[in-house]
C-alpha cells in the first residue's frame, strides 16, 4: 500500500466515526441515564421494576403517552442491548433503552436534537503513520476467561477469548494485551491506556478494533492504532463506560488515533 492510500483510508475511517457519532442513535444524542436498583425504580415514563432474576418490567405512568415499534406501551418486559437490538420506547422526542453491563441495569435517554449532537464541530487526531499499524501475534487462551473490566458503574467480568503479544515504538520489551470481542464477536476489541492520556488523549484510555486471526490456534495480524478511538463516555456523562484493565496500560505513548475530545 503507498502513502497516499494509507492517508485515504485513514481519512475515510475518520469520516465514518463523525458520521457515527453524529448519526440519530449515536453517543451525542444521550441527554440521560437511571441506574435501575433491584425492586421498581420511578422514572419520567412510570415504574420500572427490576426483579431478582434480572428481569425489567415497565408499568407506564398513568396520562404518559410511550410507544415500541409504533404501537402503544402501558406494561411491558424490556430487552437489553446484550439481548440484541433492546427495546426503543419513545415519549415525546426522546427514546429510552435498557443497558446491562454484567449485574449492572440501567435505563438510557437520548434526544436526537440533543444540544451536543447539534454543536459538535469534530475530533481532532495524530497524523497517520503506517509504523503504528502493527503486526501483533493473537495468542488464545485454551478457555475464553473472565476478566475484570472497569466501569463507571463498577467492575464487570468479560469474557476474554486471549492476549495480543506486541512491541511498540521501537521499544525491545513485549507487552501483553488482553483483548475482549466485539458484540457480533466478529472483531478483538482492545481497551488500552498510554502515557498520553496524561496530556493529549482521553484521561481514561481508549480502544482499537482488530481483525480474528485467521486461524483458531491464534496467529498474526494488525492492530492499527491510527484507528485508536475514544470511548463514549469522552462525549457524554450519560453512558456506561468500560475502561482499560490495569494489565492493559502500557508504559510508553502511543501517539497515534483520536486525541482527547474538547468539546462541551
Amino acid at each position: 500500500m503507498t502513502s497516499d492510500e494509507f492517508t485515504a483510508q485513514a481519512l475515510a475511517f475518520r469520516a465514518a466515526r463523525i458520521a457515527r457519532l453524529t448519526a440519530e442513535g449515536g453517543w451525542l444524542t444521550l441527554v440521560g441515564r437511571y441506574t435501575l436498583e433491584p425492586g421498581a425504580n420511578q422514572l419520567p415514563i412510570g415504574t420500572v421494576t427490576l426483579d431478582e432474576q434480572g428481569r425489567v418490567t415497565l408499568s407506564v405512568a398513568a396520562g404518559v403517552t410511550v410507544t415500541c415499534d409504533g404501537a402503544s406501551v402501558r406494561e411491558k418486559v424490556l430487552r437489553p442491548d446484550v439481548d440484541g437490538r433492546p427495546d426503543r420506547l419513545v415519549h415525546g422526542r426522546l427514546v429510552y433503552e435498557l443497558i446491562r453491563r454484567g449485574d449492572i441495569f440501567a435505563m438510557r435517554v437520548r434526544d436526537p436534537e440533543s444540544r451536543r449532537r447539534h454543536d459538535f464541530a469534530g475530533t481532532e487526531w495524530f497524523p497517520p503513520r503506517p509504523e503504528w499499524a502493527v503486526s501483533v501475534r493473537f495468542e488464545p487462551f485454551a478457555e475464553e476467561r473472565l476478566i475484570s473490566i472497569p466501569y463507571d458503574l463498577g467492575p464487570v467480568l468479560s469474557r476474554s477469548p486471549g492476549q495480543v503479544v506486541l512491541e511498540l515504538a521501537g521499544r525491545t520489551e513485549t507487552w501483553r494485551l488482553d483483548c475482549l470481542m466485539d458484540d457480533e464477536r466478529k472483531r478483538l476489541f482492545i481497551l488500552f491506556g498510554d502515557e498520553t492520556n496524561r496530556d493529549l488523549t482521553y484521561g481514561a484510555g481508549r480502544f482499537v478494533y482488530a481483525p480474528l486471526p485467521e486461524a483458531p490456534s491464534g496467529g498474526r495480524l494488525i492492530v492499527d492504532f491510527n484507528r485508536a478511538l475514544n470511548p463514549a463516555c469522552a462525549f457524554t456523562e450519560f453512558v456506561a463506560c468500560p475502561f482499560p484493565p490495569p494489565q492493559n496500560r502500557l508504559p510508553l505513548r502511543v501517539e497515534a488515533g483520536e486525541k482527547r475530545y474538547q468539546g462541551p
